[in-house]
């Protein structure tokens, strides 16, 4: 560290102006919040991303925040994590903002955290200088982290929340202890020295149920006390050897309830798994000091035995990193730390313990305080080599630059379809960036994008039961209902493991069974969807369909009852129960859906052309017309609203308008008897015999009954 300077030096008046400015704590609190929100200001829109969707999207878990227990059990470990996310859910909803506000928050309290970590690290390894050095490196590391683009994919992607909370914790834990040990070396008394020990272990617990990160705890603090803490060099057996005993017996109990897990559904082998670590540990090396072609999905070969080239080469790095931390302890104590630090708080993700994935940029949050870190030296040696300002400059455009580059890199995270487009750009290997980018393609009504997709997901993954389920749901929107069955029973053969996505399955199914009008194979498919996932809104809407379509409309009506309690907006389930009460003769309460329907969506025809067929059935003929004529606008090739248009105006006795519309009908394609027979009548009223007899035979054809009083006037009138 920099001298303690002393005398007075006239060069340096402006200093220490800053010097006082900077050791101002509000000062760097709020310069640490400020470039943090500009460099994620552009992500409060930024939509729900992959697992999002099956962590809060369709986790019923989150959606009652009365249930705790249903929110213990979903994740023990990350009980906080979940917890936060239900308080999300109870006040926002799924609007995206809410969480986002929430991560920066957070982002932004670890930053302070980073800050006041370093800030007893620098006084410590200064032995208690006032430099204007020392003053201005916990708010440079604290920027650096807050700023650094590796990180954005910590906070920008929601359900990461897990990762910036146990980072939090995780560092007040240290902190904390610091402050005990301390207290305890300079006899600050027993209550305040046992007071910040109990905080250090208070910070710990909240860690351990944010996620299982906080792993690594108990040998960092032995760490920090072997660097800053202990006698010159000495190791603290004592403790370390406590810590040691305290973490097997607390790791024994918590594997022992089942309340962590040694697996993560892992798609590799052990050993594939730790062989493959050191490629992805030095890739999070460079990242840190070269944050270039950052990827949400990095193509990583499987290394298939630890002898493989790219093994020893990335285990070679990694021994010449622990070597080089050793060879600097004493002279260079705190990059030797930061070394070891940036190593250790990486092994619960890049050890022997497999995960479903083997790198992921989120995983490097934690270990950037080692980075951050790395500015007591950096700063020093600027100050002493190139002085003060050139360092300053220095400093400023690295901080300007890692802000801009957050900034740039959040706009990938915008969208799914921007997202996975960046994904596929950089490893077009990926089948489930195809997958995802289709899906996305897909929701926008893209469908011959989407099918590409996922035609190219399927070409690089045959047993991708994602790609093709999701293939399945355009296929049913384009009315392929054959292919989507067919994809359907092709996902359900490869066994995805997820309910949520085996609910999505059975709901694809169901949902082509009602076009295939197969109604007791569609219920049977949206029950399997519904016991899997009971909150599954859209299946419960489905299923209401189907009864209606059986005519079971008392099953009917509490599916739709379910879907609007739920979802008080929902215009189309107003809009269908109003047929549905129509059908049972409750012409006032279809009235009232219809009209709530249209309230909620005007620009939707479907309860305008519902609503006149009521009214036309209680014979009030002109605001049936009123109605009718609206929904026909709004649904131009709706064919059944022409039908009942095309009878509100034969019995307003306005019969060539009632055999346009009724042709109309016929065209959309209406071809039922009984549309030919009500063409007949109108054709007869207007004089047109000859083509109300055509009408009546193209009635009898298919197989339908005319009245004879019908059949008498025509005969009259083609004499």
């Amino acid at each position: 560290m920099a001298k303690k300077r002393t005398g007075k030096d006239p060069k340096r008046a402006p200093a220490s102006r800053l010097e006082h400015l900077l050791g101002l704590p509000w000062v760097s609190l709020l310069l640490i919040a400020l470039l943090a929100g500009i460099a994620y200001s552009n992500s409060f829109l930024t939509s729900f991303h992959f697992d999002d969707e099956s962590s809060i999207v369709f986790n019923p878990a989150i959606h009652n925040l009365n249930d705790l227990n249903a929110i213990w059990h979903n994740s023990p470990t990350r009980f906080l994590t979940y917890l936060s996310l239900a308080l999300n859910f109870r006040f926002g909803g799924l609007a995206v903002a809410g969480y986002h506000v929430v991560n920066l928050a957070l982002h932004i309290l670890t930053g302070f955290m980073v800050w006041l970590l370093i800030r007893s690290l620098v006084s410590i390894v200064s032995k208690g200088g006032e430099s204007l050095s020392n003053r201005v490196i916990p708010l440079v590391g604290a920027l650096i982290f807050v700023t650094h683009p590796i990180q954005t994919q910590a906070v920008t992607y929601i359900v990461q929340r897990a990762t910036v909370l146990a980072t939090l914790f995780y560092l007040g834990s240290v902190y904390f202890f610091i402050e005990a040990r301390l207290k305890q070396r300079a006899h600050a008394g027993n209550v305040q020295t046992a007071g910040m020990f109990a905080c250090s272990l208070f910070a710990g617990i909240l860690g351990l149920f944010s996620k299982e990160t906080i792993l690594t705890l108990p040998f960092a603090l032995v760490l920090v006390d072997f660097y800053f803490l202990s006698p010159e060099g000495k190791f603290n057996w004592k403790f370390g050897g406590a810590v040691l005993l305290g973490f097997l017996a607390f790791s024994a109990i918590m594997i022992g309830k089942n309340l962590v897990s040694l697996e993560d559904a892992p798609a590799i082998s052990q050993v594939k798994y730790m062989s493959t670590q050191p490629q992805v540990v030095l890739t999070y090396f460079r990242l840190a000091f070269l944050p270039y072609d950052q990827n949400l999905d990095h193509s990583i070969q499987i290394a298939q035995s630890p002898f493989e080239l790219t093994t020893l080469a990335g285990a070679a790095g990694i021994a010449f990193l622990l070597a080089a931390a050793v060879m600097m302890f004493r002279r260079h104590r705190v990059i030797s730390f930061s070394i070891v630090w940036f190593l250790l708080v990486l092994l619960p993700e890049s050890s022997v313990l497999p995960l479903s994935d083997v790198m992921f940029e989120h995983r490097m949050y934690l270990p950037m305080f080692g980075v951050a870190l790395l500015m007591i030296p950096l700063v020093d040696f600027g100050e002493r080599v190139t002085g003060l300002a050139a360092t300053a400059w220095m400093i400023a455009a690295i901080i300007t630059t890692f802000t801009y580059l957050s900034y740039e890199r959040n706009k990938v995270w915008r969208n799914e379809i921007t997202l996975w487009s960046d994904v596929i750009s950089k490893s077009p290997d990926k089948a489930r960036a195809y997958t995802n980018r289709g899906r996305a393609l897909g929701d926008l009504g893209r469908f011959q994008e989407a099918l590409g997709d996922f035609n190219r997901a399927l070409a690089l993954d045959p047993t991708n039961s994602d790609a093709y389920n999701n293939r399945a749901n355009i296929y049913v929107q384009s009315g392929r209902v054959e292919d989507a069955i067919a994809d359907c029973n092709k996902a359900l053969e490869v066994a995805p493991h997820l309910d949520f996505q085996l609910a999505k399955i059975y709901f694809n199914r169901g949902t082509a069974y009602i076009r295939k009008n197969q109604i007791d194979l569609a219920l049977k498919d949206l029950d399997q969807a519904l016991s899997l996932e009971p909150d599954n809104e859209s299946a419960h809407f489905n299923r209401a369909i189907a009864f209606a379509r059986k005519g079971d409309y008392r099953k009917a009506l509490d599916d739709y009852n379910w879907v609007i309690s739920t979802n008080p907006s929902h215009a189309k389930a107003f809009n269908n129960r109003g047929g549905v009460y129509r059908d049972l003769g409750m012409l006032a309460e279809a009235l009232n859906d219809f009209q709530r329907s249209i309230v909620l969506q005007p620009d939707y025809g479907a309860p305008y052309i519902n609503r006149g067929i009521v009214l036309k059935l209680k014979g009030e003929l002109d605001e049936s017309l009123k109605d009718l004529n609206t929904g026909l606008r709004l649904l131009p090739s709706y064919g059944e609203g022409y039908y009942h248009r095309g009878i509100v105006h034969f019995r307003r006795k306005e019969y060539h308008e009632a055999i346009a519309d009724l042709s109309q009908a016929i065209r959309l394609g209406d071809s039922s008897g009984g549309v030919f027979v009500d063409r007949a009548r109108a054709y007869l009223a207007s004089g047109d015999a000859r083509a109300a007899d055509n009408d009546i035979r193209r009635a009898r054809e298919l197989g339908i009954r005319v009245d004879s009083e019908l059949l008498s006037g025509i005969r009259k009138g083609t004499k």
